[in-house]
Formats: C-alpha cells, sequence, structure tokens
C-alpha cells in the first residue's frame, strides 16, 4: 500500500507517494486520467516516476463499482478489478 498526497486537475489524478511498499517509488509521482460513470470509477494508468525520474513502463486500468445491486455482499463490500489493456 502507498500512502501519499494527491491533487486532481479536471479528470487528472496526480499522485505523490510519502510512503510506498516499492521503495524506489517514494518521492516519485503517478498520473490517472478517471472517469466516474454513475456507481463506476474507473482509473487508467498515465506515466509513473521513481524519485530518481526513472519511467515505469507498465499499463494499468483499474474499475471499481459502488453500491452495486446485484447482492447485498455486494452492497456491504464494493468490488474492483484489474481491467486489460485496451478493455
Amino acid at each position: 500500500m502507498n500512502s501519499g498526497t494527491y491533487e486532481t486537475v479536471d479528470s487528472t489524478l496526480i499522485v505523490r507517494p510519502l510512503t510506498a511498499k516499492t521503495p524506489e517509488y517514494v518521492g516519485g509521482r503517478a498520473t490517472y486520467i478517471f472517469h466516474v460513470e454513475g456507481d463506476r470509477l474507473r482509473l487508467e494508468l498515465l506515466d509513473t516516476f521513481a524519485h530518481d525520474g526513472t519511467e515505469d513502463q507498465g499499463i494499468a486500468r483499474y474499475e471499481r463499482r459502488f453500491g452495486c445491486a446485484e447482492s447485498s455482499r455486494d452492497r456491504r463490500q464494493p468490488t474492483g478489478r484489474a481491467l486489460a489493456a485496451g478493455g
């Protein structure tokens, strides 16, 4: 888990970790585009940089649905799932 600061500008989320499970990421930055559609939050990673400026070439997309009415379990515990690139 990471912890730190963030800022949003329009639909861009910029995260700056103060603690991270990967030490190189502390002092770095990640930039995401986010979309909220009804009860869904989608994040798409644009870039990630370590504290020394090294760019991580990873690709990540994530979707989380809140308040799902499919079952009582889903209402209590929102579900999240990683999306394949292009999905």
